[in-house]
């Protein structure tokens, strides 16, 4: 069933590479970043899928990927937020993130999901969403705010990111009940596909006259 839900992720994810491909012209730092990520998530989709029929496991390589992910994200709101934070507020939240991710890393070995580490990335990406949001708003007087990519990338990941901090607190619960766990898995899909739904919005939005 998760590598079916991989599959049909694949063809989605090829669209948008594609769709950032036809705008890249328009692209500016913030937008590259995001997609490159795309590109970055088409590949990785593949590995996992290859990783778990080759070796059974690929919580490791989920582990790698995990790391890269907030990466990508710190980067473009690094990027996008600019001087709205200072370079100690940045340091600390990637001090912050490193430090969880290692610190489950040597505890709890390369073979065990870190929950903790999700936890983090997922907590700090909202923070840094929301801050985001305090500069989308001030757009000019004669604009509407979705007429602004940024908009667009900055919901997807806003809204990803606290529906799946529900989702896999919600399925530590629910280890014990298998239909529950089926829900949260498909919950969890479904996202997927808003978070990626969001993103080619943003891409598609994406004109040189609307740069924040």
């Amino acid at each position: 069933m998760l590598y079916f839900s991989g599959l049909i992720l694949l063809p989605f994810l090829f669209l948008l590479i594609s769709l950032g491909y036809i705008k890249r012209k328009n692209f500016d730092t913030t937008h590259s970043i995001i997609y490159y990520f795309i590109i970055f998530g088409f590949f990785a989709e593949i590995s996992m899928r290859l990783c778990a029929l080759c070796f059974k496991n690929n919580t490791p390589l989920y582990n790698l990927i995990s790391l890269i992910e907030f990466l990508f994200f710190f980067c473009f709101y690094y990027k996008f937020i600019g001087n709205r934070l200072n370079k100690f507020s940045y340091l600390l939240i990637f001090f912050i993130f490193l430090s969880v991710y290692f610190y489950e890393l040597i505890n709890n070995g390369v073979f065990s999901v870190p929950s903790l580490s999700i936890l983090c990335k997922n907590v700090l990406l909202i923070v840094l969403s929301i801050i985001a949001f305090r500069k989308i708003i001030n757009v000019p007087q004669d604009s509407i705010i979705t007429d602004y990519s940024i908009f667009w990338i900055n919901s997807a990941i806003l809204v990803y990111y606290t529906d799946t901090l529900f989702i896999f607190g919600l399925r530590k619960y629910t280890l014990q009940l298998h239909a529950l766990t089926i829900v949260t898995i498909y919950l969890h899909l479904f996202f997927i596909f808003v978070f990626y739904g969001l993103l080619s919005i943003g891409l598609w939005k994406t004109s040189k006259k609307k740069i924040l």
